[in-house]
């Protein structure tokens, strides 16, 4: 990571410190009409990792990005999550539950246990492709575990998975930065994946968005005493 990304990076988990979770959500939830999380609602998804993605809109010339990250802790909702790096460096600190962050060295081999996946930018028109570019092995470097209002960063390029408690319910604040690559990369030991497959995951609805938001601000609440 250069010197400057780091600066960035330490600049913005002071943002994300200052951010109050419930304040930000009551701020959603207290709209007059369902305009905003209408928005929201076009940009979020489950993730196949096995979370709820609930993405803010991005400010008018800015391309730090805010999302939560909700592991519900129901049935059928977790899965063994597939290591990857993403297009942005990110800062994440755990609003409620907790998880572990367990980031991983990677050497690409013609043959290894996991395959290698290169994946594009997800848009509205073609959804988001994947290319198998090879094999490779991991080789886990550390598991880092948050607990409730801790937090964790990485840069774009760091290979890493997050488990969170068998049926337990978590929620992460993630500020991103601004994309430094045009691709991400996916290692999954699953062969389910085909060269160019199309990944299109169903956007909620704002319905679903508030349900999700309404029990995130509960959680809150109680973990606050109020």
């Amino acid at each position: 990571m250069t010197a400057s990304a780091s600066r960035a990076q330490r600049d913005v988990s002071g943002v994300l410190a200052d951010i109050d979770g419930a304040e930000l959500i009551n701020s959603c939830l207290d709209q007059p009409n369902h305009r905003l999380l209408s928005i929201m609602a076009a940009q979020s998804y489950r993730h196949a990792n096995g979370f709820d993605k609930i993405s803010f809109s991005r400010l008018p010339g800015s391309d730090v990005r805010l999302r939560l990250h909700i592991w519900p802790g129901t049935a059928g909702a977790q899965s063994d999550p597939d290591a990857h790096n993403h297009r942005w460096a990110f800062v994440s600190r755990v609003l409620c539950g907790a998880l572990a962050n367990y980031n991983y060295a990677v050497a690409h081999k013609q043959t290894g246990e996991f395959m290698r996946y290169v994946q594009t930018p997800y848009t509205p028109e073609v959804g988001s492709t994947f290319a198998f570019v090879g094999c490779a092995t991991l080789t886990q470097l550390d598991a880092i575990r948050v607990a409730e209002g801790g937090t964790y960063s990485l840069s774009a390029q760091e290979i890493h998975r997050v488990v969170v408690p068998e049926n337990g319910y978590t929620a992460t604040l993630a500020l991103e930065l601004a994309p430094t690559r045009d691709t991400a990369d996916l290692y999954t030991a699953s062969s389910f994946k085909q060269t160019g497959v199309v990944v299109d995951s169903p956007r909620f609805t704002s319905d679903e968005v508030r349900d999700r938001l309404t029990l995130l601000r509960d959680r809150l609440h109680q973990g606050a005493g109020t």
